[in-house]
């Protein structure tokens, strides 16, 4: 009975082994998993995706560069690999939300991010002119006016009481009347004239706007901390500066992903709009959150689409 006690404990000494835990890895090699499946996706390579994939499930740690240990859970790449078509565009958004997101909470927060937002903030396409000042000429012309009124109604009005008929009155009133039609309606006209054209600020972006004031109402956003709120007005800057100069048609019945559709024969564009879909996506429908530094990032997103070259093709 003991011998026989003895040979399953031997038996279990020899064949158990105990359960240890994957060893992290550095943050910069899981980058570059994250990447390497993420450009697989995108391209649409099935195999090159299920190569990567066990090693990132396997990952259950990563080690951060202040040498702390984070964990990580990418066993939905797993199930998204299992079914008979695997979703490859879908796989790509989710990865490429992961890698935008990674990206913004590495680091320390940079104390000199709101002087650099600041900057940017205080350069086209977010600053707009100051107000022109009334001309002295018009301020002049109306000095003159005043005066003018100040002599021509005394005489009249005492005129009118010299002759207390009631008819004399009444030319007396109608003639003010008159006068005072005229000169409100010039007045008005001339006032119209001169003052700028200044948008009211929206954040509706059904209203209709041109990029610049969509891009300065982001601006104003973001000076006052509402930084989701001005990404979607920087992003909506971003398609109608590419309507007004003839690259992509701003149509608000398209999804975010479709405009990325439509520029398939224009490569460069279609890179360059990418991470600025990406990263309103996570701020708008995820739970990305900006602040100074992230926000001044995307502002350099949509700064660096304005710099794309045009390439043949007409607007889509």
């Amino acid at each position: 009975m003991h011998q026989r006690g003895w040979l399953c404990i031997l038996t279990l000494a020899l064949f158990w082994t105990p359960v240890a835990q994957a060893a992290p890895v550095s943050f910069d090699a899981y980058l570059h998993l994250l990447r390497e499946a993420y450009t697989a996706a995108e391209r649409g390579d099935q195999v090159g995706l299920a190569a990567v994939v066990p090693q990132l499930v396997a990952l259950e740690q990563v080690q951060l560069a202040d040498g702390s240990v984070a964990p990580v859970d990418n066993h939905w790449l797993t199930e998204a690999m299992q079914v008979q078509r695997p979703d490859l565009p879908q796989i790509a958004q989710r990865l490429g939300a992961t890698l935008d997101a990674l990206a913004y909470a590495t680091g320390p927060p940079d104390p000199a991010a709101s002087e650099r937002l600041r900057q940017i903030l205080a350069g086209p396409p977010f600053t707009q002119p100051e107000a022109p000042e009334t001309p002295q000429w018009v301020r002049d012309f109306f000095e003159w006016l005043a005066d003018l009124l100040g002599q021509v109604m005394p005489p009249v009005i005492d005129s009118a009481d010299t002759y207390s008929d009631p008819v004399g009155w009444g030319f007396a009133l109608l003639g003010l009347i008159l006068v005072g039609a005229i000169i409100f309606i010039w007045v008005r006209g001339l006032r119209h004239t001169l003052a700028p054209i200044t948008a009211m600020p929206s954040d509706d972006p059904e209203t209709p706007l041109h990029a610049d004031d969509a891009a300065q109402q982001a601006a104003e956003l973001a000076r006052q901390g509402e930084y989701r709120r001005a990404a979607r007005m920087l992003y909506l800057s971003a398609l109608l500066w590419l309507d007004e100069h003839g690259r992509l048609r701003y149509d608000r019945t398209l999804t975010n992903r479709e405009y990325l559709d439509h520029l398939r024969d224009s490569p460069h564009l279609r890179e360059g709009l990418r991470p600025v879909v990406e990263t309103f996506d996570q701020v708008w429908y995820g739970d990305l959150r900006l602040d100074a530094t992230s926000f001044a990032t995307y502002a350099r997103q949509v700064a660096a689409l304005r710099e794309v070259p045009s390439e043949r093709g007409a607007k889509a």
